[in-house]
């Protein structure tokens, strides 16, 4: 996903037709691998690649002990209780993916760690995101 996919989702939900000049695909309409990104304080990688046909889901979990992937089909398993065998078909190409998004994506700084007040803390806990 990108920003420039943004307006063609918007106006593709709401039922509208695309700008003239859009670059962007709504996200709705599978068209190329999506890549979700996390790193925490520690250095520690979280990645979700979702391939392009729209079914298939990558997870890369990379730190100080490694790299680990695993795939799976999401129309045959949405929970992602069982392990494809990420050396088939769709495995390699969405390994081949995250690897050409790790040597173009510009690397990202790391941020300072911030820890939350009480008082936040309890403002979050009244909305139910913690417990």
């Amino acid at each position: 996903m990108s920003l420039v996919d943004v307006a063609p989702t918007v106006l593709a939900t709401l039922g509208l037709p695309p700008l003239a000049d859009a670059t962007g695909r709504p996200l709705s309409t599978p068209s190329r691998a999506v890549v979700s990104e996390e790193t925490a304080p520690e250095g520690t990688v979280e990645r979700a690649l979702h391939g392009d046909d729209g079914v298939h889901v990558l997870l890369e979990h990379s730190g100080p002990g490694g790299r680990a992937i695993e795939l799976f089909d999401l129309r045959a398993d949405p929970g992602e209780a069982h392990l494809l065998a990420p050396d088939g078909a769709p495995g390699r190409d969405l390994v081949a993916a995250v690897e050409r998004f790790e040597r173009e994506a510009p690397p990202v700084p790391p941020g300072s760690v911030v820890t939350p007040d009480r008082q936040f803390l309890d403002r979050l806990r009244a909305l139910g995101y913690v417990q």
